[in-house]
C-alpha cells in the first residue's frame, strides 16, 4: 500500500470540473477508464503513488519521461497545470482515481455501459 496524500475541497472540485470537461456521456467507459489513466499516468509520471485499486500498472511509454512531458497529453498537460498552478494536490489525484474506478464498477459495468 502506497502514501495517501490529504485532499482539499478546492483541488477536489478542480479535478471535478476537468472530469466534466473531458467526460463524453455518450461513452462512459471510455470517459470513465480515458480520465482515470491520465490520472494515474500523471500521478506515476509525479512519482505520486497510484492507488491499489486502480489496478494500474505504469506502461513503457513512461520510461524515461519527465513532468515537461505531460504537455505532450492534453488531459495530463491540464491535470499538470492544475498541480503546478496550486489549484489541486496529489492527493486530489487519488481521490479521483478512485471515484473513477468505483464509478466503473458500481455504474457503467451494471448498466450495460463497459464494452
Amino acid at each position: 500500500m502506497g502514501t495517501t496524500y490529504a485532499t482539499t475541497q478546492e483541488g477536489r472540485q478542480a479535478i471535478r470540473d476537468h472530469v466534466a470537461m473531458m467526460w463524453d456521456g455518450g461513452d462512459l467507459q471510455g470517459s470513465t477508464l480515458g480520465t482515470a489513466f491520465d490520472i494515474c499516468d500523471t500521478l506515476a509520471w509525479l512519482g505520486v503513488d497510484v492507488p491499489a485499486e486502480c489496478g494500474y500498472t505504469p506502461g513503457p511509454m513512461l520510461a524515461g519521461k519527465s513532468r515537461d512531458d505531460l504537455d505532450e497529453e492534453f488531459g495530463r498537460a491540464e491535470l499538470a497545470a492544475l498541480l503546478a498552478d496550486g489549484d489541486c494536490e496529489p492527493g486530489d489525484l487519488q481521490y479521483w482515481a478512485r471515484v473513477l474506478v468505483r464509478y466503473q464498477s458500481a455504474v457503467v459495468v451494471p448498466a450495460g455501459r463497459d464494452y
